[in-house]
C-alpha cells in the first residue's frame, strides 16, 4: 500500500473508531479549513526551493455541501493518482476508490448502514479481491459496542468489544484474537468536562501503556505523554497554540533514544482565517508548506 493510500485508509480507520457511527463524511474541518472551501492543494518544500521540487503534493476538491469529493496527488509536479469518495442518499461515503497514476484500481472500500444510519459494515478489496470485512453492532442508545474483522468475509481475524459510563462516555475496549481470547484491554479516564485525560493499554503480561493528555484553557489538547509498563516516561509532545488553535511550538522528547527537539511554526493568513503558508523551522531544516484555497 503506498503512502497516500495508507493515510487516507487510516483517515477511514480513525472515522471508524468512533463510538458513535452516524454517518461518514470527510469535510473541510477534517483539514482545519474554515468556510465554504472549493478546492485545497498544498505541498512542503526545504526553504527557498521551488513547489516542483516538493516530492508529494495534493489537490483536495469538496462538493457544494462540504463533502471530499476525491483527491489528486502529484510527485515531483507530476500525476501520480487520485482518490475518490461516493455518497449514497444518505449523505455518507458509500464508497471510497483509490487509483494509481493509469487510473487502474488499486483499493476500493464500501460501506453499508442501516436505517439509523449507523454504518453496518464495510468491504475492503484490493483491487478487485477481497481482503476483509468489517461488521458492527450498536446499543439502543447508538453507540458502538462491538467490531468485527473478518479477512475476506468469513474468516475471523478481530473483534473490538466496547463499554461505556452512564454518560455514554467511552470507558473500556476489550480486543480479541483470532481464538476469541482476549488480548489487550484499553481503559479511558475522563475530566468533569468529559475530555479524555488517560487511556491505559494492558495484555497482561508485557504491554501496560499509559496515554495522558492535558488541555488548555480553550480545550486543545496542549501535552501528550506516553508511560511504560513501570510507570517511566517513554515519550511526551507539548503544544502551544495561536489564536487560530494552530500549533506554533511543539516540544517533542523520546528518552530511550536520548531525543528532544523543539518545532517554531509560524503562519500566514487568508480573509477566511485559514493558514496559507505555513514555516516549519526546527534545528534541523525549515521547510515551507503552501496551500492554495479556492472558495464557493
Amino acid at each position: 500500500m503506498n503512502k497516500i493510500n495508507a493515510s487516507i485508509l487510516c483517515l477511514l480507520l480513525t472515522l471508524s473508531g468512533s463510538a458513535q457511527m452516524n454517518g461518514l463524511q470527510i469535510t473541510p474541518k477534517d483539514h482545519d479549513l474554515n468556510g465554504k472551501v472549493k478546492t485545497m492543494s498544498y505541498h512542503s518544500t526545504p526553504k527557498n526551493e521551488v513547489p516542483s521540487a516538493a516530492n508529494m503534493s495534493w489537490k483536495h476538491f469538496f462538493d457544494e455541501k462540504g463533502r471530499l469529493t476525491h483527491t489528486d496527488t502529484y510527485f515531483k509536479n507530476q500525476y501520480f493518482g487520485h482518490d475518490g469518495y461516493s455518497y449514497g442518499s444518505n449523505d455518507s461515503i458509500a464508497k471510497y476508490e483509490n487509483f494509481d497514476k493509469s487510473n487502474k484500481k488499486v483499493r476500493e472500500v464500501q460501506f453499508y448502514f442501516n436505517v439509523k444510519n449507523l454504518r453496518e459494515k464495510e468491504v475492503h478489496f484490493e483491487a478487485d479481491t477481497l481482503e476483509m470485512t468489517f461488521k458492527y453492532k450498536y446499543n439502543n442508545k447508538n453507540l458502538k459496542t462491538e467490531m468485527v474483522e473478518y479477512l475476506k468475509d468469513t474468516i475471523f481475524a478481530l473483534k473490538y468489544v466496547y463499554e461505556y459510563n452512564p454518560k455514554g462516555l467511552h470507558i473500556k475496549t476489550s480486543l480479541f484474537e483470532r481464538k476469541n481470547k482476549l488480548q489487550t484491554v484499553t481503559t479511558y479516564k475522563y475530566d468533569t468536562k468529559g475530555r479524555c485525560i488517560e487511556s491505559r493499554e494492558n495484555d497482561f503480561e508485557d504491554i501496560d501503556t499509559k496515554y495522558q493528555h492535558t488541555y488548555d484553557t480553550n480545550g486543545r489538547q496542549n501535552s501528550f505523554l506516553m508511560l511504560g509498563k513501570d510507570n517511566k516516561m517513554i515519550m511526551r509532545n507539548d503544544f502551544v497554540f495561536d489564536a487560530n488553535g494552530n500549533v506554533i511550538k511543539e516540544t517533542s522528547k523520546i528518552t530511550q533514544i536520548n531525543f528532544q527537539s523543539v518545532t517554531i511554526n509560524t503562519y500566514f493568513y487568508d480573509s477566511h482565517k485559514n493558514w496559507i503558508i505555513k514555516t516549519n523551522t526546527s534545528k534541523k531544516e525549515t521547510k515551507i508548506v503552501k496551500r492554495v484555497i479556492e472558495y464557493y
